[in-house]
């Protein structure tokens, strides 16, 4: 098996044709995993159930204003129709679509401030209000008030807890001080409070996303930013500061990009943040490995000032550093460098680089598509998606690539392995 420059194109899905008037508009269509493995894809008013492995849709259902998938339960698509991106269309009603048959099963017309989905509840924010709904009855389960909160988080929800990041409104709107409240997801009673962590942990500062900021090392145990610029580990059954780690190099913004129980991968980067709004500033910044047992810095490596979709990631000896469009592999050890994979241009918040197991990367930037080595980082395809932007979505079997901005909807399901494949040769895309 020889590597190849384009990828099988196994199937594709019009997204444009369950569409009320045929056409889907800006950074759509997006695409989503059900639980069952079902390939969900929003247009601009319609949501469709897709066969992953022939592309064959299952059911559609339209709806008279645009949609967003917040999530999905066991047994439903959460969406939100009045989609939040569209600005003078709040309030917006959650409907639940069932996933077997795609009628309605309960909708509320509510103002919302963010929401969060788990397996099979729907918890909702609308200014210091947090709600919880069972989401297949549409009971709900309670309501609490958490004074100042601006941000719900999902990140600890394996740990039956939903965090609320607060901002203390004294300060006029600032994004600190304030503090992480953990509420039980069962009862929605307070479970703890902490002001050693961080209050934007639910909102990722270099894309303005609810990207995970916690880095789960135990069952008990947690890493993530804390508001003076440090990274802290907490018990995430009593909220308790485990210890600190402050690096050398103190910077506006401090936040874990990795961690395993080993190793945590730790950026420093200059940014101005007033409210939830992040200015990036020119001065250099650095990623730093810190080993945990010992809460020191083994080294730092200098990466550029961070861009909106800066990341890392573990991979056994390796660590990835991705900034600015370009991925640096970087020996766990020493820091030193064993590769560098740039793109034509830099990441940015739908951009992203998802890892398919440890010989294949697949990165997403601008309109296209790269499946890269692990071990070299030398590409082994290039897929030409979109005009100006692509999204994609890692399954099992397939790598499901989704156009945005390019107007014709179009979603692709890839074979991500490297290699020739006869089979599909006569169907591969042309770019």
């Amino acid at each position: 098996m020889g590597a190849r420059d384009r990828p099988a194109i196994h199937w594709t899905y019009d997204a444009a044709a369950a569409e009320p008037d045929g056409a889907v508009g800006s950074a759509r269509p997006e695409v989503v995993e059900a639980a069952d493995g079902t390939l969900l894809v929003a247009g601009d008013r319609s949501l469709s159930a897709v066969d992953p492995a022939t592309g064959n849709r299952f059911w559609a259902e339209t709806f008279e204003k645009r949609v967003a998938i917040e999530g999905t339960t066991s047994n439903a698509a959460i969406v939100s129709e009045g989609s939040r991106d569209v600005l003078g269309e709040d309030p917006v009603t959650l409907v639940a679509v069932s996933l077997e048959s795609g009628t309605r099963v309960w909708d509320l017309r509510a103002d919302l401030s963010d929401t969060v989905v788990d397996d099979r509840t729907l918890f909702y924010r609308t200014d210091d209000t947090v709600t919880a709904v069972d989401s297949s009855t549409w009971n709900r389960l309670w309501r609490t008030t958490v004074s100042d909160a601006n941000a719900l988080v999902p990140d600890l929800l394996a740990h039956g807890l939903l965090g609320v990041g607060t901002v203390d409104t004294d300060t006029g709107g600032l994004v600190a001080p304030g503090a992480f409240v953990a509420l039980d997801t069962t009862t929605g009673t307070r479970q703890w409070r902490s002001t050693d962590v961080d209050p934007r942990v639910g909102v990722n500062p270099y894309t303005n996303s609810d990207d995970p900021a916690w880095q789960i090392l135990t069952d008990e145990v947690a890493v993530t930013s804390s508001r003076d610029r440090s990274l802290v580990a907490i018990d995430t059954t009593d909220g308790t500061l485990q210890w600190r780690f402050t690096p050398d190099r103190t910077l506006p913004v401090v936040r874990p990009l990795a961690a395993n129980d080993d190793y945590a991968v730790v950026g420093t980067f200059q940014a101005t943040v007033v409210a939830q709004s992040v200015t990036f500033d020119s001065a250099a910044d650095a990623v730093h490995l810190v080993t945990l047992d010992t809460q020191t810095c083994k080294w730092h490596s200098e990466t550029g000032s961070y861009e909106p979709g800066t990341g890392a990631a573990l991979r056994g000896g390796t660590v990835l550093i991705y900034d600015h469009g370009t991925i640096e592999a970087l020996t766990l050890s020493t820091g030193t460098q064993k590769w560098e994979f740039e793109t034509s241009g830099t990441f940015s918040t739908r951009e992203t680089v998802s890892h398919v197991d440890d010989k294949f990367l697949t990165v997403c930037q601008g309109g296209t598509v790269y499946l890269v080595s692990s071990e070299t980082g030398e590409p082994l395809w290039t897929f030409a998606g979109g005009n100006s932007s692509v999204g994609a979505l890692q399954t099992a079997e397939r790598l499901i690539v989704a156009n945005h901005d390019s107007g014709d909807g179009v979603v692709y399901a890839l074979d991500w392995s490297a290699g020739d494949d006869s089979n599909h040769r006569t169907r591969v895309y042309s770019g």
